[in-house]
């Protein structure tokens, strides 16, 4: 209720044109608040890569708001509000009308600045709980249901990333039984005989990245065992498994910095006592990398938890190649 009189006294302030765009955020809050579900069943299609098109396919008024989704925090949800706002069947900037880039244009600044963003206190709050596995997959669904499948907390309102806490905190998402050894072990053993691809496919699809089965849920993993298909195998070794992500994150950067030393990258451990996956590392690139890459770009990278140093380190560089290649870095 607090939440929703702070949103309502934040509708007040604006002009007539982006009242009129925040008060749907105020109406998505309050079904997400009853369902869960609302933005599931009413938003368009999410955002594919913004990454992907070039200046050269768009208009001036397109190019500016690539822009914004690139460098500026919080601007990828407001555009896919709007966009669901004004009844898009996509959020890709080269399907919409100009008009109606011009539109968000104009209404942006008034928007962004109306909206509390997360703090990094809270992103603090949110990412010390997502060191568990269920909290990361019940963040997960959260933000595929409430949030266009926005993950990154510093793209998202404040209200948002506390009413998920809330609701974790108080198991609003009920139990949640993570994967056996057991079962995890059929899923690799299926990789091992040629689905590597197929298993790295499944998790992506449905927007997920880690590519550990103890990381998910069992029901999620023998999803996957009980769709394999035996006829659909590797043709071919993925050039990841040739290249260490180590090897591939140390290559982007000597592209992108003068002089560069493996050594200007830090890895971060920490090691909790369980039998298994004991171990996890946080990736920090180098200085004078956050000084030229976009203001949107991650600065840390978080690897799963793993059984050893090596392979907690190994996954962190992984998540930081994800991010490379989404940025045409890698």
């Amino acid at each position: 209720m607090v939440q929703r009189r702070r949103w309502a006294g934040l509708l007040a302030a604006l002009s007539a044109s982006v009242a009129a765009s925040l008060a749907f955020v105020s109406r998505c809050q309050m079904h997400a608040a009853r369902d869960g579900g609302w933005v599931q069943r009413h938003a368009c299609p999410k955002l594919e890569s913004r990454r992907q098109i070039t200046e050269q396919d768009l208009v001036e008024e397109k190019r500016s708001v690539r822009q914004l989704l690139l460098n500026k925090n919080g601007a990828v949800w407001l555009w896919q509000m709007f966009c669901t706002e004004k009844g898009q069947r996509t959020a890709d900037l080269i399907d919409i009308p100009v008009q109606l880039a011009a539109q968000f244009l104009s209404a942006f600044t008034g928007a962004h600045a109306a909206v509390e963003w997360a703090s990094e206190d809270l992103i603090r709050e949110l990412n010390e709980e997502r060191m568990s596995p269920l909290a990361q997959w019940h963040w997960a669904n959260y933000c595929a249901r409430n949030c266009f499948s926005i993950r990154n907390p510093r793209n998202l309102p404040s209200a948002v990333v506390t009413d998920f806490l809330e609701r974790y905190r108080g198991g609003a998402f009920g139990e949640v039984a993570l994967c056996s050894e057991e079962v995890a072990s059929k899923a690799k053993d299926l990789q091992k005989k040629g689905g590597t691809e197929q298993w790295k496919k499944y998790v992506r699809d449905k927007d997920f990245r880690s590519l550990d089965p103890l990381s998910y849920p069992e029901s999620f993993v023998q999803g996957f065992i009980d769709n394999f298909d035996p006829q659909d195998l590797d043709d071919t070794i993925p050039r990841e498994q040739i290249l260490s992500s180590r090897s591939i994150l140390n290559s982007a950067l000597a592209r992108l910095l003068k002089g560069f030393s493996r050594e200007e990258v830090t890895y971060e451990l920490e090691n909790r006592d369980v039998k298994n996956a004991k171990h996890r590392a946080t990736l920090v690139l180098p200085g004078r990398a956050q000084q030229i890459l976009p203001e949107s770009f991650p600065r840390e990278f978080v690897g799963d938890w793993k059984r050893t140093d090596g392979a907690a380190v190994e996954d962190a560089a992984r998540e930081a190649v994800t991010a490379f290649k989404a940025y045409g870095i890698a």
